[in-house]
């Protein structure tokens, strides 16, 4: 990822989460690292619509449940060390601005491997408390979906 001024900003809203799965860490990734599969966020995501494909620079849409559409840009992908940095270009009537998000797999030994994503954001106004809950709910639904989907 080219840093730019913009991103030594600090955001003021950071949510994360990590779980260890019982699968190698390559077998994950092949469902993390692919932009457009909707399964791991079927939560509160209805469909995504990619303009490009795995690659810097890519944006893709996000039609979430209930009409709203998030637009994110792929910053960096590295399929080598398994990980992809996105920022949300377009929030839609979400109440953040200022957003970057990274999603890993790292191996973890044999057989398995730790899942990590972060989200960073500037809530506007007063709207923090539930931005952190909007962004810290959707880390925890995707790692439960890897968690439930990989045992």
């Amino acid at each position: 990822m080219i840093v730019s001024l913009c991103d030594a900003f600090p955001r003021s809203l950071v949510c994360e989460g990590a779980c260890r799965i019982a699968a190698d860490a390559d077998i994950v990734w092949s469902v993390v690292g692919n932009l457009g599969d909707v399964s791991l966020g079927e939560d509160f995501v209805d469909r995504i619509v990619m303009e490009g494909g795995n690659a810097p620079g890519t944006v893709r849409h996000l039609y979430v449940k209930g009409g709203v559409v998030v637009s994110e840009r792929i910053e960096e992908y590295n399929s080598k060390d398994r990980y992809y940095a996105y920022r949300v270009i377009d929030p839609g009537p979400l109440s953040f601005v200022h957003h970057l998000g990274l999603a890993r797999v790292t191996p973890a030994g044999p057989g398995s491997c730790i899942a990590s994503w972060i989200s960073m954001a500037q809530p506007i106004e007063t709207e923090r408390a539930a931005v952190r809950a909007l962004l810290q709910g959707n880390i925890d639904m995707v790692l439960g979906a890897l968690k439930k989907r990989f045992g």
